[in-house]
């Protein structure tokens, strides 16, 4: 709860409002203020002497302190490791070749564009003359290239560097969204400073174009891949420069992933994590990025530890071993986050990217309900035939788009109060609006529970003032219930109902799953689907022996990690629970502590849906409700920062310490 107002606030003049409202806010203070010094009271600002405990403590003490910090053999050994990347062959060759692309001339990557597509639809017209069969996305590929080519060609002959920063487009998409300095784009200052015309590589454009053309011809290899994989070099270059980015694409594209047709989600994600690790590892050791563990990070890392565990120990063999590696990967998103966003700018892009793909999500859910024919696969029909289909839109089924939806609905809500403009409430409205519809389009009555209850929860903690409109706003309310669909009331009042089959379903899984749990409540099983299916078949009632999972992610960890699992998640929860209360109720800036809020009761709307399934079992599920914990604690720990107003300590970095050492 919030902090109870100040005496002159609530000491107003009641003739700016009526006599009602100003006694509702006098009572929801005097309640606020009440809760505020009880167990939950407490409870708030626990986090803080927790933390003050894990600092002064043996591991604490080694982890924070800064004491003879030059003499510390692990510094000199960052120190070494540092000096050998950056004299590394490699290092030099890459930072070579990328000033060398960004000086290039835009007319030389018109030369290259031109011929190359020339040669793809030469390749395409050939196969079909000799009566063979190429894909017509050859002749897309080739024409597409040809007619983008004049504009390069006959455009300027300045360097791709500027170019890039000159257009308004590519400037808003590199600079704004990505953070990229323009400087570094024009490939150095001097360089972009003395001179107006890029370096002519024309014969090379040619050679390289006549090559790659001819090579796509005589093999099976689609030209559509040249420019996939420069376009994917040019990504890994700017993830390497800057992990931040790195993880601004997992944000953006872990729901839309699989827009892209022939491609596995999980193995794409998991390659842009691993290079976002990567090269969030190497600015680590050059001293040019930081970590400071708090008690939290902590326990997540314990969590991950069980995850690994449970992997090598297990009942599944090397698809339980596969899946807690995928689930540990995943998992280093909220590490990445918590360490990566240290400004409030790039905080912002992350929950800009993350609103905008579950808009884009909730718009294609809606869409798929009005234009395609879903069927009844996902229903009742002895119940609830006339509801026209379940959509799930990028996800795998209605359920796990509920999942993803009522995760990212709190923070849509959070920008929608931190707008203030009249242009930008309104986009936030019809943002919130076409996901709300399209969370009631999955007809997940878990989903609608959680998301109501998360609602709630988010307009009391906003402030006193917001009981006293919901009191208000009871009776107009409790009238609108009656307008709904009957199909939703329906739909709704059927929770907890045995004559639905799959909530019998459940009630008949779990019967079997607390069978099981008497003999593997200590240690549980291993983690992933094979385990689970191994031993539950042993313990399942007649006709439930084929589940893949218990559908429910507490009896779920309670199988694959034990007690301990369940126990340390719980902890996790409490922790970030206790830090996220505490800023919210704080003295920080209000659009940090919505964008907290929001955060935080995502991340309790999904562990509430988690009593009934498995919220876990997607991977991408998974890794956005890290991801959100992560970028929450990172807005905590960036607003606490600004709160203390004090200059962070002078950072030496490795490199340039070598450097000094050896002159």
């Amino acid at each position: 709860m919030t902090q109870a107002p100040r005496k002159h606030e609530s000491a107003s003049k009641p003739m700016r409002r009526s006599v009602l409202l100003h006694w509702l806010h006098t009572l929801s203070a005097l309640l606020y203020a009440y809760i505020g010094q009880s167990l939950f009271g407490r409870l708030r600002t626990a986090y803080g002497r927790w933390q003050a405990v894990y600092e002064r403590s043996v591991v604490g003490s080694i982890l924070h302190s800064r004491r003879k910090r030059h003499e510390r053999i692990l510094f000199r050994v960052r120190v070494a490791m540092a000096a050998m990347i950056e004299q590394s062959l490699l290092y030099r060759a890459l930072a070579r070749l990328r000033r060398a692309l960004l000086r290039c001339s835009v007319s030389s990557y018109g030369i290259f564009s031109f011929f190359f597509g020339c040669f793809t639809v030469v390749a395409y017209l050939l196969g079909r003359y000799f009566d063979q069969t190429p894909p017509f996305s050859e002749l897309v590929t080739g024409l597409c290239m040809i007619l983008i080519s004049p504009l390069m060609l006959f455009g300027t002959a300045r360097p791709i560097g500027r170019a890039l920063v000159e257009s308004l487009v590519l400037r808003w998409l590199l600079v704004d969204v990505c953070g990229i300095p323009a400087e570094k784009l024009h490939g150095t200052q001097a360089y972009s400073e003395s001179r107006d015309e890029g370096e002519d590589h024309a014969f090379v454009a040619l050679v390289l174009a006549v090559t790659l053309g001819t090579l796509c011809g005589l093999t099976e290899i689609a030209p559509v891949w040249v420019p996939l994989v420069i376009l994917l070099l040019l990504v890994v270059q700017l993830i390497f420069l800057y992990p931040e980015s790195g993880l601004l694409l997992v944000a953006f594209s872990t729901p839309l992933i699989t827009l892209i047709d022939g491609v596995r989600p999980t193995a794409l994600l998991l390659c842009a994590i691993g290079v976002t690790m990567l090269s969030f590892l190497l600015k680590l050791i050059g001293g040019k990025r930081v970590f400071h563990p708090e008690l939290l990070d902590g326990s997540v890392l314990l969590l991950g530890a069980l995850y690994l565990f449970g992997g090598l120990v297990t009942r599944g063999g090397a698809q339980s071993l596969y899946s807690a590696l995928t689930y540990l990967a995943l998992l280093m998103c909220y590490f990445l986050a918590v360490s990566l966003l240290r400004t409030q700018a790039w905080l912002d892009r992350i929950n800009g990217a993350m609103c905008l793909s579950c808009v884009i999500v909730a718009c294609l859910g809606v869409g798929q309900y009005f234009m395609q024919d879903l069927g009844v696969q996902y229903l009742d029909v002895t119940l609830f035939s006339d509801l026209g289909g379940r959509v799930y839109a990028t996800l795998e089924n209605p359920n796990m788009l509920a999942e993803y939806l009522i995760l990212l609905f709190p923070l849509l809500m959070a920008m929608l109060f931190v707008q203030r403009r009249a242009l930008g409430v309104v986009k936030m409205l019809l943002s919130c609006g076409v996901v709300v519809l399209c969370l009631v389009l999955t007809w997940s009555r878990g989903a609608w529970l959680g998301a109501a209850i998360c609602t709630l929860l988010f307009l009391l903690l906003m402030g006193y003032r917001t009981l006293s409109y919901l009191v208000l706003s009871a009776l107009p309310a409790a009238a609108l219930l009656h307008t709904l669909p009957e199909q939703v009331t329906r739909r709704f009042m059927s929770i907890g109902s045995l004559s639905d089959s799959s909530i019998r379903y459940r009630v008949y899984l779990w019967q079997g799953v607390r069978a099981m749990l008497e003999d593997y409540w200590l240690c549980g099983i291993g983690v992933g689907e094979a385990a689970f299916c191994e031993i539950y078949s042993r313990y399942a009632l007649p006709g439930i022996a084929s589940a893949m999972h218990s559908h429910s992610v507490y009896l779920q960890l309670l199988c694959e990690m034990g007690v301990v699992g369940l126990v340390v998640l719980g902890i996790t929860v409490v922790l970030f629970a206790c830090s996220a209360l505490s800023y919210i109720t704080g003295n920080g800036e209000r659009s940090g502590r919505l964008r907290v809020l929001g955060g935080f009761c995502g991340v309790m709307a999904l562990l509430l849906m988690g009593v009934t399934d498995h919220v876990f079992y997607n991977y991408r599920i998974f890794l956005t409700f890290w991801l959100l914990m992560g970028v929450s604690v990172a807005q905590i720990r960036v607003g606490n920062a600004e709160l203390r107003r004090g200059e962070p300590p002078h950072m030496v970095l490795p490199a340039e310490y070598a450097r000094k050492r050896r002159s």
